[in-house]
């Protein structure tokens, strides 16, 4: 993970575990991906299960709104891709 932050270029802040208010949001969307995508999932390997994800993120999980931020993720991105940086190429993340 710190190859990846280093390679990317942002920080990694260590959170207490079972503190709720501090690492509770990122929980919520494992918990949402797991409840709403891996259930009924059925892949033959990686790249069909990234494939399938991917998919199903553009069909169904950015395109709903929000029950944080009552907004489509995919209008958030659209108004903050310019406050944004560029992301590396995708052969510097291909070991990721």
């Amino acid at each position: 993970m710190l190859d990846f932050a280093l390679r990317l270029g942002f920080e990694l802040k260590l959170r207490q575990p079972y503190r709720a208010q501090t690492k509770g949001k990122v929980e919520s969307g494992v918990k949402y991906v797991r409840g709403n995508l891996w259930l009924s999932i059925r892949f033959t390997d990686d790249a069909d299960l990234n494939q399938q994800a991917v998919e199903w993120c553009d069909a169904v999980a950015n395109r709903r709104i929000h029950g944080t931020t009552h907004q489509v993720p995919t209008e958030m991105l659209a108004k903050e891709q310019v406050h944004l940086a560029k992301l590396p190429e995708r052969a510097a993340l291909a070991p990721y």
